[in-house]
Parts: structure tokens; sequence; C-alpha cells
């Protein structure tokens, strides 16, 4: 079986072409199920420096103002309930996701200054300004509600049936015992019904305690956040903390009403949502985790990943998680083999037209070849071939050729040349081959006359 060039080098370009494109989607569609959990991992690390970032932004301005007062009234034994009141007031103006700023004596005074969006006795925002003092054996409870924008005072009442004793506060206790700043476990502030944080820091009057310096974080902005972030629909992310209590939630509605039902914070077992029910004792392991982990599992036929890595600011440690379906993953992936497959077929299409272009300049000029070697197998000499094609190869035979039919031109020539000498000598030579017959003839009679 014989093969023309231009089909060889169609067929060889196509084939190649075919091979590579088929190794490619091979070796693309094996990475699918062994990059999902990769790109699971890329994501929760994505994700995970998004949120360390707005909570940084949310709670470390708190921190360093609550610092910075400490570091102040470190300094200054003489500061005044006056002095306390303005610091306080300058936290809650600078700062806005602080809901609340305040102090608390060894003695059980009281100074908080706290941002009250609207209730019976404020209509529309204002601060609330508790002041718990005792003075000659006598506790005297007033509330202050104060104009936000000329800090004019609205309304002043006394709360002679007021009980409450910040010294009985977890954030104080805390703060006492362990004598150093420190961060509450999130909870649910009682006015605002809205997930927040404490962080508390001691306070020294001549080298001795003196009170605890405070101030409550609202963290539900992070949930927003969670919301905006999710790489996929049907993903869910959520910021646990120590006791698995969930900070935030990307579902917001959902997580908003179980607070709402319990006032106090959900965890993910309440979610009521059927992909978190195997992710739990994966929540629930150690807590004290120092890099992501990541696990798959299975529930109603459907595959799931989940994982975790750890947030930590200023000592304080939260988690955050996410939990997704396999195939929001795998969608993305054949999404991207899709677009590999089409890449392929693209270039498969211009394999082909590039092989047949280049098939035609190869194969052409050597069609012309072979026209002009059958021309010169019939002894046709008076031609000359010029393919006008720029491979050394084809242009060096061509030449070659050509120099062999001029060769075999000059021969034809010589030949013929040779030839009509020859048959002229020829000629000449039996011509006088006859004259010496007829004259041997003529000699021969006038003998035979004469005797």
């Amino acid at each position: 079986m014989k093969f023309r060039v231009s089909t060889l080098l169609v067929t060889s370009y196509v084939l190649i072409a075919t091979i590579v494109t088929v190794i490619i989607l091979s070796y693309t569609r094996a990475r699918i199920s062994r990059g999902a959990a990769e790109v699971t991992g890329l994501w929760l690390h994505s994700i995970s420096k998004n949120i360390f970032e707005q909570t940084t932004e949310i709670m470390h301005p708190s921190i360093l103002l609550i610092k910075s007062l400490q570091e102040r009234f470190d300094k200054n034994s003489a500061y005044s309930r006056e002095d306390i009141q303005q610091a306080l007031l300058n936290v809650i103006q600078i700062l806005p996701n602080t809901y609340s700023a305040y102090y608390a004596s060894m003695q059980g005074d009281f100074f908080l200054v706290a941002k009250i969006v609207s209730d019976e006795h404020c209509k529309g925002s204002c601060y609330l300004n508790k002041v718990i003092q005792h003075t000659n054996g006598q506790r005297l409870v007033t509330d202050t509600y104060i104009n936000l924008k000329n800090y004019s005072v609205i309304k002043k009442r006394f709360r002679p049936d007021e009980t409450y004793d910040p010294r009985q506060r977890p954030w104080f206790q805390k703060v006492i015992k362990e004598n150093s700043n420190i961060w509450t476990s999130p909870y649910m502030f009682y006015i605002t019904k809205k997930p927040g944080i404490t962080y508390a820091a001691p306070i020294y009057r001549n080298n001795k305690m003196a009170g605890v310096l405070g101030t409550d974080i609202e963290l539900d902005r992070l949930s927003l956040i969670l919301g905006k972030i999710i790489p996929s629909k049907n993903a869910q992310i959520f910021i646990e903390s120590a006791d698995h209590s969930l900070v935030a939630h990307s579902n917001i509605k959902r997580f908003n009403e179980l607070i709402l039902q319990s006032n106090k914070l959900p965890n993910l077992s309440q979610c009521d949502d059927f992909a978190a029910e195997p992710a739990i004792p994966f929540s629930t392991s150690d807590f004290n985790i120092s890099e992501k982990k990541i696990t798959k599992f299975s529930i109603r036929n459907a595959s799931f990943f989940a994982a975790l890595s750890p947030l930590t600011l200023e000592g304080l440690k939260l988690r955050v998680g996410i939990y997704l379906p396999e195939k929001d993953i795998t969608y993305y992936l054949h999404a991207q083999t899709s677009n590999i497959i089409a890449i392929g077929v693209l270039a498969l299409i211009v394999t082909v037209l590039f092989g047949l272009i280049i098939s035609q300049y190869i194969s052409q000029p050597i069609n012309r070849l072979s026209d002009y070697a059958k021309k010169v197998e019939s002894l046709n000499f008076n031609t000359h071939i010029d393919t006008g094609n720029k491979i050394l190869e084809i242009h060096e035979t061509a030449q070659t050729l050509n120099n062999m039919v001029n060769s075999l031109q000059n021969y034809k020539k010589n030949n013929e040349e040779l030839t009509a000498t020859l048959n002229s000598a020829h000629l000449d030579t039996l011509y006088r081959l006859a004259l010496a017959a007829e004259y041997k003839d003529m000699d021969t009679a006038h003998t035979i006359s004469t005797a």
C-alpha cells in the first residue's frame, strides 16, 4: 500500500494532536477527584484569611483603645469619675462596632456608656450612661440617656431597685483570677440581642488592682461577611468558639431565628441542615488545632467536604469551618475541564488546518518533481523545473534534477552529432569501395579483351 505525502502528513498531525489531547483530558479528569480536597483547602485558606482580616478590623481597634486607656490610668493614679466617663464615651464614639465600654471598681462602683438604638426611654439612637456608686454605705444607681448629636440629656432616672453587681460578672471575675487582659466566651448581649464578646483589662492604682476596664464588641457583622464570601450557593461557613457555640453563620436568616428562639448562641447541631449532621463530630473534635483539617463524608447518597481552620487574635481562639457538597467543587472543576476540552478541540482543528497547509507546502513541489521526472523519462529534455519552495532538501533535489537533465541533453546532442558523423563516414567508405570495385571490374574486362 502506497500513500501520498500530503495524506501521510495530515494523518500524522491529526494522530499526534488527538493523542496529546486525550492524554491531557484523561489526566485532568483523574485530577478532579483528587483536586476536590485541594480546592476545599484553598477556599478555606482564602476564606480564613478574609475572615481574619475582617475580624481584626472589627476587634483590633477596641483592643488598642482599651490597652491605651489601661496604660493611661495605670500611670495616672489621680483619675476621677469624670475622667473615666469621658474616656468611655470617647471609646463608644470612635469605634462603630463597640456596643459598650465600662469600668468596675473593686468596691462595686460601675460606669458604663452604651449605644442604644431605641427603647421606651429613647426614641432613636442615643447613649446610655449607667452609674452605680457607693457613698456612705448608700448605693445609688442612675441611668442617663444622652442625645447623640448635641450630647444633651434626654432623660435621667434613678434605679433604686437595680441589683446589678459588676463584681459578679464573668468578665470581672476572670480578670481578677488571671490578673491579665482577657476575652470572655462569645455570648448574647442582653439589650441588643446580638452576639458579642467582651475584652477586659485590669486597672491598677498605686500598684494595687483598683478595678476592671472592659468593652463589649458586637459580632453580628461577621455573619454578614460570611454570607457574602460563600464560595458556592450550597456551601455553609461558620465561626465557632471553644465551647462550640456559633459566633457567626453564613445562613444569616436561620442563625438569627435560632438566637431569637433561645436567646443564646446556638451550635452546629441546631442549624437543621442535614449536610451539617456528619460534620458535627468533626466540628466537636479537639478545638486546639494548629492548622487546617479537611475531611470527606457522605449522607443521603451525596458526598460532602468539611474543613476547619484556627482563627487567633490577641489570645482569642476561634475556629472557622466550611462544609459544602462535593458536586459544588467538581462542578467548578468540570467547568474547567469543559474549557480544556474546548481548547483541545480548537487545538485539534488548528492542527488539522496547519497540517493541510504544511502538507500542501511540501507535497506540491514533490508532485512537480514527479511530473518533471516523468517528462524526463519520455526523453523530453527541453524542460526546466522551479518549485518555488524554500525547503532546502526540495530545492537541492530540483537543482540536481535540472543539472541531470542538462547533462542528459548535452549527451543527447553529442550523441546525435556523433551519429551524424559516423553516418557520413560510412557513406564515404561505401562510395570509395564502390569506385574501387568498378575500377577493378574495368581492369578485368580489359585484360580479358586483350588476351
